[in-house]
């Protein structure tokens, strides 16, 4: 619900007062740092209005960006995401190292009002609100819409099962597989996890330079290929194998989400494309807090690599069947 929030606003709005709102939290983190049970729970805050901000963001993009360059834009926000995944563990932790977890958090804190104030530079061109309207009424034009466009639909909802193929095994089996599989320990768990960062990375660099024009079956065979990574380190369980399919997991990954967010951002009518995006945020991840608890009982069943093939197996045959739908196919 949170994601329709705002949207008769620019989306400039939208994305700057959800990116402030987050201080408070991250301050009052700082605050209360030795206590480590509130941390938990307001955790909660943040990705309350992480999941207001992303949409808002993913429609602002085509108000920037000329549609020419609009995957190369998408690319350079998915590449400087991955960058400060990667970068800001270790920042994070110099902190702590110097002057606690105080420190760190309200640095944390200050980070979102620098990037309260790069947006708000940002001049999209001007365009009339539209009229206010009731917040049920702009959940049932968005889901209308939604369900109208059979490609759209048929993407948000399917693609939850690829997700739970996808993020089941690594989520909760991944660190055991370091530990009794490989025989590794927090240091290799950190290694396979950069993997991951840098084939995120590189594919960004690459998406920025090409032009991909099938998106619908793009993002159908990255799916694919994602899913035989994950299958691909139950198969083979060693440790360069096991980088070498996590980076390409890796890669996958932020393909589909370059791929997606760009086709969505070229046929979904603006005034809608919040909307959209939101209900593809409920949709895509409607079977996650599922995952975990499916995948742990398959690998106490199973066991942990074959969890990993079943799991990834799984994903790739039904990311190859959408294939058969022939708006996906001919999406451009």
């Amino acid at each position: 619900m949170s994601g329709f929030s705002g949207l008769d606003r620019p989306s400039r709005w939208s994305a700057t007062s959800s990116t402030v709102s987050r201080c408070p939290s991250r301050s009052s983190r700082s605050a209360v740092a030795r206590w480590s049970s509130d941390c938990g729970a307001r955790s909660s805050a943040p990705r309350c209005w992480s999941w207001c901000s992303w949409p808002a963001l993913s429609a602002l993009i085509p108000e920037l960006v000329p549609a020419s360059i609009l995957q190369a834009g998408n690319a350079l926000r998915g590449s400087s995401r991955q960058v400060s995944l990667l970068a800001g563990p270790v920042i994070g932790g110099l902190l702590v190292a110097a002057g606690g977890p105080k420190v760190a958090f309200g640095v944390d804190a200050a980070t979102f009002i620098f990037s309260f104030v790069i947006l708000s530079l940002a001049s999209p061109p001007p365009r009339e609100p539209l009229p206010p309207a009731p917040l049920l009424r702009q959940v049932r034009e968005g889901l209308a819409y939604t369900f109208s466009v059979p490609w759209l639909w048929i993407f948000i909802f399917v693609w939850a099962l690829v997700l739970v193929g996808q993020v089941g095994p690594t989520n909760v089996g991944l660190p055991l597989f370091v530990r009794d599989v490989l025989g590794g320990d927090a240091r290799m768990f950190g290694l396979l996890t950069a993997a991951v960062g840098v084939g995120e990375v590189v594919t960004a660099v690459v998406l920025a330079q090409a032009n991909v024009r099938r998106l619908g079956i793009g993002i159908c065979i990255f799916g694919v290929v994602g899913g035989l990574a994950i299958a691909g380190i139950g198969l083979v369980p060693h440790v360069a194998a096991t980088m070498l399919f996590g980076a390409v997991f890796g890669a996958q990954f932020v393909a589909i989400g370059i791929l997606w967010t760009t086709a969505v951002q070229k046929h979904v009518p603006p005034h809608l494309m919040g909307r959209v995006l939101s209900i593809d945020f409920f949709g895509g991840t409607l079977l996650l807090p599922a995952a975990p608890v499916i995948f742990a009982v398959v690998i106490e069943v199973v066991g942990l690599s074959q969890a990993f093939v079943i799991g990834g197996l799984f994903a790739a045959a039904i990311a190859g069947s959408l294939l058969l739908v022939p708006s996906i196919r001919s999406l451009e």
